[in-house]
Order: C-alpha cells, then structure tokens, then sequence
C-alpha cells in the first residue's frame, strides 16, 4: 500500500523535479520517433506515460482487470497488446515491443507487419468492429489544440479516456511532463 501511495504521488508531479529520470524520458520520446511517431506526438505521449507509470513497462497488473504498462492499458486494448506481443514473439513487459504496440495501435488501427498488414490475431470483438477507433482518438488528441501541453491534454482525454477526478490530479504533471520532453529533444 505504501508503495501504491508513493507511486501515484510520484506519477501527479512534473518530469521536471525527477531530473534524474529525464532522459528515460527522452529515450522513450525518441523510441516513439523512431517508429513514426512526431516530435510532437512522442512528447505529448510520454508526458501522459509519466503521469501513467513514472516510465515503468511492468506498473500495474497484468492479469485481470486492472491498468497495465507505460501507458496502463486496460480491457481489451490490454489484451491487445498481449495477443501483439504473442505475435512477434517478445514479452509484453518489454519497453520497445510497448512502443511498438502503440505505433500498432494508434497508427495503424491494429494491423502489423508480422500479421501481414491484417489484423492482429486474437482481437476483441469490440477491436475487430471497429479498428481505427483509437487511430481516430489519437488524430483527435492531437488537434486538441496548437501547443505541446494541449496535445498531452487531448491524449489524456481522448487516447487515454481520463475522468474528470483523475485527470484535475495529474492534468498540471501531464501538460508540464510533455513540455519539458519537447523542449529537451
């Protein structure tokens, strides 16, 4: 329990007073790039991964219905990223195949290379019904509005569906995360 405390206390500061933790931060950005994500995009994200899992591709649980991972998937984006990480045959806790998995996810609508441009295997109903669901949120996000702290606004609220209470917790260490990332790369 302390530890869950210390945790979520942690995730609702800024990047900015972990200074030992910023270049986490800016490997993480540039893994986002590499695999075709903007500066901009990549910044707004990790900013939302800080707040989510203070950068830690094991935070939360990965059975059951509990928050998952750098972003702390859930449901059947979770379980996507399970059936992903099946797939090509790496771990799920692995930070890259994480990064792989949102390009999948959020540019791709769930298709990959390794399943031939079609989609995953394995999928949800609620995936499979409709694919560029989150491509579509992610695009939304990112018109949130013109600077780096709204495209980490808009993730929050439309790639990671933040609630009202938890979203005025974190909102200033997302926004203030994603700008000091942008500003570092």
């Amino acid at each position: 329990m302390i530890r869950l405390k210390s945790l979520l206390k942690e995730s609702n500061t800024p990047l900015s007073n972990h200074p030992e933790l910023i270049n986490t931060g800016i490997q993480l950005a540039k893994s986002l790039i590499s695999v075709g994500f903007t500066k901009t995009e990549a910044a707004a994200i990790v900013g939302n991964m800080w707040a989510e899992s203070t950068f830690k591709s094991t935070a939360g649980t990965l059975d059951g219905n509990g928050a998952f991972g750098l972003i702390q998937w859930r449901g059947d984006r979770k379980n996507a990223l399970k059936q992903y990480a099946k797939l090509i045959g790496k771990s799920v806790t692995d930070i890259q195949t994480q990064i792989w998995f949102l390009k999948v996810e959020l540019k791709n609508s769930y298709t990959s290379k390794q399943s031939g441009g079609k989609l995953i295997p394995g999928l949800a109903k609620s995936i499979t019904d409709s694919p560029e669901y989150e491509k579509n949120m992610f695009n939304r996000a990112m018109s949130y509005g013109p600077t780096i702290q709204d495209k980490a606004l808009g993730f929050a609220v439309k790639s990671e569906r933040m609630g009202e209470s938890e979203l005025a917790k974190s909102k200033k260490s997302r926004m203030e995360s994603a700008q000091t990332i942008f500003d570092k790369l």
